[in-house]
């Protein structure tokens, strides 16, 4: 065919325009445009830390300022869920996009399978540099969570040589490492690797012991602040009013630590410019009880205490800074999030959905399960609606979260159509497959791993520091 100059330059245009409006197109979806222009990713986790124990969502009694500037700077969810109320299950759900009877990972000795794709590995595929700093042994490489990775770092000082108290125990605090540690050793890896960068990190400050800094022991009121700690005794059945506030006032100033410590992490990456090259996810495996239903701890049951967690986002490369969502939020959403923003191929497969923003994005139902031991509950919430189910005890409650955040007002009597109908729903969607390879400890895990697991309370014996996991 012979064309013309003129043809030539109109075709030329015609092109030209289309090629424009594929890139404007893959730019709306993929803001970062190039491959090469991938963000880092920092996944931070905290164990043990509700919600309702931060600044950003309106705890005017302790000061985070770290999270305070991130929530300014991003996306703070209001209704964030984990999976189940207790730490393996939980992360489980957030590295691999899927619910606990998914993946099959739900009881004291249940691990991951190798057909489970963790989000790291992901990662690692699309040629980022892949590590994971932990403080707690419920996902360490005994229990298949260290796939993925180029470096592993297990943060919990499980010798038996140091130096033991007047009972010949080893102090509880010497089992935990530190978040201002965690925060040196993630700093040394971000120097050491090759960018772009995925780092998950876990630290467990506010799990029990409760032991802060001192520089941070000041929260509580002066009767609180007057029971001398060290006298405690956080799972007694007889505590005062004072000796309850002090150790709520305890775990406040552990979770003030790990803000401060975190916000050291953030500025290390604001001085190296990177901040603004790197997506942070901030959110927590669970929450924490402390005597709403009579009981500390958690992995008990799925009140909202235990499984509402914080979940703050910012991306960098968008637009959405100080916004705060109330759709709720899955932590199996996290996943292929995390895919999207890095601009990374979709996951199948897999429970999650990526979390759109916008008031008019219509709610999933939440689903969490607890399957830990004798304790057995499914809960099924479609907002303001929560169906908790106490399987033991066949009993079907009915929460408005709405008007009744705090879960006192059982409405299952009053409302028996939407029990039936919530119910149906919860049936429907689980499963009855699991995925585990075992449902025992495995042979190989070190007596140093079980010696940090009984001091961390998820071995149960008369010397445990606490009886939750």
């Amino acid at each position: 065919m012979i064309c013309n100059r003129g043809e030539v330059a109109l075709r030329a245009g015609r092109m030209g325009f289309l090629l424009a409006s594929l890139l404007a197109l893959a730019c709306a979806e993929n803001p970062r445009g190039a491959p090469e222009a991938r963000p880092n990713v920092l996944l931070y986790v905290v164990d043990t830390l509700r919600a309702d124990a931060l600044e950003p969502y309106g705890n005017q009694r302790i000061h985070t300022p770290a999270l305070v500037r991130l929530a300014s700077e991003g996306v703070v969810y209001d209704r964030a869920y984990s999976a189940s109320s207790w730490t393996r299950p939980s992360m489980a759900s957030l590295l691999s996009g899927l619910e606990p009877d998914s993946h099959g990972v739900e009881d004291r000795g249940d691990r991951l399978g190798e057909t489970v794709t963790l989000l790291s590995e992901r990662f690692a595929a699309a040629g980022y540099s892949t590590g994971c700093i932990i403080t707690n042994p419920n996902i360490g490489p005994y229990f298949g969570f260290d796939q993925g990775y180029d470096s592993f770092l297990e943060l919990y000082d499980t010798s038996l040589d140091r130096a033991r108290d007047s009972s010949g125990r080893v102090p509880p605090r010497e089992f935990i490492t530190a978040s201002d540690v965690v925060t040196a050793r993630a700093i040394e890896w971000i120097e050491e690797v090759a960018e772009p960068f995925f780092l998950l990190v876990l630290t467990i400050d506010p799990h029990t012991p409760y032991e802060p800094p001192q520089r941070f022991d000041r929260y509580g009121d002066d009767a609180a602040r007057a029971v001398d700690r060290a006298t405690l005794r956080i799972n007694s059945s007889d505590l005062t009013r004072a000796q309850r506030d002090r150790i709520r006032a305890l775990y406040h100033g552990e979770v003030s630590f790990n803000d401060d410590s975190f916000g050291k992490l953030l500025e290390h990456l604001r001085e190296t410019e990177r901040y603004d090259e790197t997506i942070v996810v901030f959110t927590s495996d669970h929450g924490e009880e402390f005597w709403e239903r009579g009981n500390r701890g958690h992995g008990r049951n799925l009140y909202e205490e235990t499984i509402r967690v914080p979940l703050i986002v910012r991306d960098p490369a968008s637009p959405r800074h100080g916004v705060r969502e109330a759709t709720p939020v899955r932590a199996v959403d996290i996943y292929p999030t995390l895919l999207h923003m890095a601009s990374l191929p979709d996951a199948k497969g897999i429970d999650g959905h990526r979390i759109r923003g916008g008031s008019e994005v219509r709610a999933r139902p939440v689903r969490t399960r607890l399957h830990f031991e004798e304790n057995a509950w499914r809960s099924l919430t479609l907002y303001p609606w929560k169906l908790l189910v106490d399987v033991n005890a066949e009993r079907h409650r009915l929460f408005d979260l709405g008007s009744d955040p705090g879960e006192s007002r059982d409405l299952s009597f009053e409302h028996p159509a939407k029990v039936e109908a919530l119910n149906a729903l919860l049936s429907g969607t689980e499963r009855s497959d699991q995925s585990a390879d075992s449902s025992a400890y495995p042979d190989d895990l070190p007596e140093s791993a079980r010696e940090a697991l009984r001091v961390l309370g998820y071995l149960g014996d008369d010397e445990a520091v606490d009886d939750s996991p």
